[in-house]
């Protein structure tokens, strides 16, 4: 069910930003979606207190990090506009189970490894070595079958997980994970839907190694294969739509996460064609309007595809993007995609916090500020520490965002005041 919501909001003056640290010598407790109900109640209680032990220690170390990183994350962490829709009850949670995500369903029902649970970083992994080997040919591609979903063993998994989660923790949100709250220009959140993606469905279907090869260098198998993910994506999909009266307002299923990797002209073929190719199908299945707003996420570097980004055929559509962010690129980032909300990484393998004085840290978020226009911007800060003194030098990098962020958006604020 779409209920319908306007492209256009105006703009969000504001840079926003959130930390995601991995602190890799924790251990971590989550409650792990495959556990009893029991079991699930129990590591959730343990999970908050091993976290209020670590926060203690912190403190009897001297370090402030956690409180540094908490203070960018209640400040920056979202638009104005999104922190009065939390305030006034519009964004009910969509709930935290954590069961894998459709593109790993879909490639066990077709007879890929189960994924693995990562305790540490609460997360799943499939070996993606794998590949079909009956499949061939085109012929063999078109023939590959559309599991009937309900009746799959790794379905009804999920289905027992999804149960026993809603009986441990009754008041969490009961979505099935594949809706998101998008922010959107001016700073308001929609709720979406998400279709797996043809660059990200193909390589747990088929392999990773594999999969590159086809879209490389066979274009028939690469078309057949694209034909056959829409298939898989947009069934799966529905099924689980059916399963709950879901309503959507936005549309999330352009790119994906190796979009980084296409060349331009492969880009052309297995990007825009898949993208144009959902958004008529969401038309005309679920009656979208025409302007439904449309998020788009490559992961990687992507500072080739920028220019096929602004000549995208719904274009206008796209009002969210995640993507890398790499020093200098944002202004031709920013002009491809004039009207969209820019929510960019800053990543270790790019630019890492730890190894960054802090006057050039701050540099960088005045130079990404300035190119994005000063608004309609999230940056999020990834780091890792490997041991404890990278928390000394992280917790100097951080001091140093929260302090170029505060000066910022004081900028922002007063220059729009004097205007």
């Amino acid at each position: 069910m779409v209920r319908g919501v306007m492209n256009s909001n105006g703009h969000s003056h504001e840079v926003c930003s959130s930390v995601w640290l991995d602190v890799t010598w924790l251990q971590p407790i989550y409650a792990d979606p495959r556990a009893s109900v029991e079991e699930m109640r129990r590591r959730a209680a343990e999970g908050r207190e091993r976290r209020e032990r670590w926060a203690e220690q912190m403190e009897r170390e001297g370090r402030s990090i956690q409180q540094v990183t908490r203070e960018i994350g209640q400040r920056f962490g979202r638009p104005r506009r999104q922190r009065e829709m939390q305030a006034a009850g519009q964004l009910p949670s969509l709930g935290s189970w954590n069961w894998y995500d459709a593109r790993f369903m879909i490639a066990e029902c077709l007879g890929a490894p189960p994924p693995e649970w990562d305790d540490r970083t609460h997360s799943w992994w499939q070996e993606r070595a794998h590949y079909m080997d009956t499949v061939k040919s085109v012929a063999d591609v078109r023939g590959i079958p559309i599991p009937d979903w309900p009746a799959t063993e790794p379905v009804a998994k999920m289905l027992a997980s999804h149960a026993r989660w809603m009986e441990a923790f009754p008041d969490d949100g009961d979505g099935w994970g594949i809706t998101y709250y998008m922010t959107r220009p001016g700073g308001a959140a929609v709720k979406s839907i998400n279709y797996p993606a043809f660059v990200d469905l193909g390589i747990f279907i088929i392999g990773t190694t594999r999969f590159l090869e086809i879209v490389g260098g066979d274009r028939e198998m690469a078309d057949a294969l694209m034909d056959k993910c829409f298939e898989l994506s947009t069934s799966y999909t529905e099924f689980i739509l059916s399963l709950k009266d879901e309503s959507f307002d936005a549309l999330c299923g352009f790119g994906g996460d190796v979009t980084c990797m296409l060349s331009p002209r492969l880009f052309e073929r297995y990007g825009l064609a898949w993208d144009a190719r959902l958004f008529d199908y969401v038309q005309k299945v679920h009656h979208t309007p025409a302007d439904i707003p449309c998020n788009y996420h490559s992961c990687g570097p992507s500072v080739h595809l920028y220019e096929k980004w602004g000549r995208h055929p719904h274009q206008r559509n796209i009002t969210t993007i995640q993507t890398r962010l790499l020093s200098g690129t944002v202004k031709k980032l920013r002009e491809n995609l004039p009207e969209t909300y820019l929510e960019m990484t800053i990543h270790p393998q790019h630019f890492d916090l730890a190894e960054q004085p802090p006057e050039h840290v701050a540099e960088v978020l005045w130079e990404t500020a300035r190119d994005a226009g000063f608004r309609d911007l999230h940056i999020t800060l990834i780091a890792a520490a490997h041991e404890p003194a990278y928390l000394d030098r992280l917790e100097t990098s951080y001091r140093a965002c929260l302090d170029t962020l505060t000066e910022i958006n004081e900028y922002i604020a007063a220059t729009r005041s004097e205007a």
